[in-house]
Order: structure tokens, then C-alpha cells, then sequence
């Protein structure tokens, strides 16, 4: 017995609703909906490779900040994190994407303006258009010395000491999960939305 389908009329538009995964929250973005989440503990810290990692075993990336709102969304749930690390330090980072170009390695290359603030960045997160939600803390991003590059990849800030640079990016070592002055608490994972 065949199965007779409704024939819908010629031109009719098809539509198809995207979401997220539970807990992740979506962006409408220039080139795409995109779904963050992220990911943290006040006990444990994380370099940039382990968070990769993780974000890459949920079939996602590490996430970057296209807006504000995503940018403020994040910081906010960063900061909760930082709030209930019993060290209470200054600041904790968050990984999000962007790990420094070879070709912006040097003080000479960084002078350049294809090396200014996040040009000097390849991003793992392929849909950001307008990076307006990395907003670099000021004298950042200052990973580069005259013995080369030292601070390749970003962290997003939150802080517990006033508000000045709560929510802003730094260059920091990509080994780094851990010091006196701040942990890197967590990471920001990144996917498209699924059907």
C-alpha cells in the first residue's frame, strides 16, 4: 500500500526550527543562530587545551563573543562561579575563543593593523562576524614582549572587586589555569543549533 502525502503548493516556504541543547542559551548572530553555555567550577581549573577538549567532546567549539548579550551573558554566569571560589581572589578567567596569529608574534608585527587587538586572533568559533563583545581590558591584549609572543590565547574576566573590568577579554598563557592572583575557572563552548 502506498502512502499518498499532501502535495503542498509550489513556492511554499519550508520552515525549520533550530534549538539548543538544554541549559545552552541562543544568539541570533550575523551569519547564524548560535548557541553558548558555560562551563565552570569554583573548585577546579582548566588550560585552554583541557577546555577545547571538553567543548569538542560535546561536538561543540570554544565559544567567542559576538555581542554584548553574549558577552554580558556570560561574565554573569562567570561571576557567579568566581563568587563562590573560597580563595577569594580578584578575578577569575573563563575561556572563550582565540588563540594569537604567528604573524602577530612580534612588537614590530603587533604595531601593524593587521595585528590590532582581536585581528591578531584566529577564532575556533567560525561564525563570528563583528567580535563586539571582546572588549579588551585596557593595555590589552599585551601578550608579546621583545622575546616574542608569551599571552596567545583569551580568557573573558569576571571580577569580584568593582566592576571595572568585569566582563572584559585579556591575553593570557595558554598553559595557565592557575596563581596568585586569579584561576581560570571555566570555558565558553559553542555550537549551531540543532533540529
Amino acid at each position: 500500500m502506498k502512502v499518498q502525502y499532501p502535495k503542498l503548493p509550489k513556492n511554499t516556504p519550508v520552515t525549520v526550527t533550530r534549538s539548543c541543547p538544554p541549559d545552552w542559551t541562543l544568539y541570533s548572530r550575523p551569519s547564524s543562530d548560535f548557541c553558548l553555555k558555560l562551563f565552570g567550577s569554583p573548585n577546579i581549573t582548566y588550560n585552554q587545551a583541557q577546555a577545547t577538549g571538553y567543548c569538542s567532546q560535546l561536538n561543540a567549539t570554544l565559544g567567542g563573543l559576538e555581542s554584548y548579550d553574549e558577552q554580558h551573558d556570560m561574565t554573569a554566569q562567570g561571576l557567579a562561579i568566581n563568587l563562590l571560589d573560597s580563595r577569594n581572589l580578584t578575578f577569575s578567567g573563563f575561556w572563550v575563543s582565540g588563540i594569537r596569529k604567528s604573524s602577530c608574534s612580534t612588537l614590530a608585527e603587533v604595531a601593524t593593523p593587521a595585528c590590532n587587538k582581536t585581528m591578531a586572533f584566529d577564532f575556533t568559533d567560525k561564525y563570528l562576524s563583528t567580535y563586539s563583545g571582546y572588549s579588551w581590558a585596557p593595555g590589552n591584549p599585551d601578550g608579546v614582549t621583545s622575546s616574542g609572543a608569551i599571552q596567545n590565547c583569551i580568557m573573558l574576566r569576571t571580577q569580584t572587586n568593582g566592576t571595572t573590568l568585569l566582563g572584559m577579554v585579556d591575553d593570557v598563557q595558554c598553559t595557565y589555569t592557575t596563581g596568585t592572583a586569579f584561576d581560570i575557572h571555566g570555558y565558553v563552548c559553542g555550537k549551531i543549533p540543532g533540529i
